[in-house]
């Protein structure tokens, strides 16, 4: 990553992950969950949300102990959940933009496409 990048994304581009996050609704969330393959259910919810209280709490995306510790799953729990790559899809559906513990913003641009 370039520093000009990556100073975009630990600075100035925080403004713009927050007003993404601000824009995230349920709707959106199951959206991108049936793009991927993935039926949501309680424990998925439960997951989506306590990783949007992390964010809204730290603003950054919140490690996956942090999200494993506020939903009361253990890590293994999150990655049957939300297979193959546990952090991505996460992030992707609790519409938290990269940078952070959670999902890094190239991870969340491969799960885009």
């Amino acid at each position: 990553m370039s520093k000009r990048r990556d100073a975009r994304v630990r600075g100035d581009d925080q403004e713009s992950r927050l007003a993404l996050a601000d824009a995230w609704t349920p709707k959106v969330g199951e959206a991108r969950a049936h793009a991927l393959g993935l039926t949501l259910g309680p424990r998925h919810w439960q997951v989506i949300c306590a990783a949007r209280e992390e964010y809204a709490a730290g603003g950054r995306a919140p490690s996956m102990r942090r999200v494993a510790l506020r939903s009361h799953l253990a890590i293994e729990d999150l990655a049957a959940l939300f297979p193959p790559a546990p952090a991505e899809i996460i992030a992707r559906l609790a519409g938290i933009a990269g940078g952070g513990g959670l999902a890094p913003e190239r991870s969340a641009r491969a799960l885009a496409r």
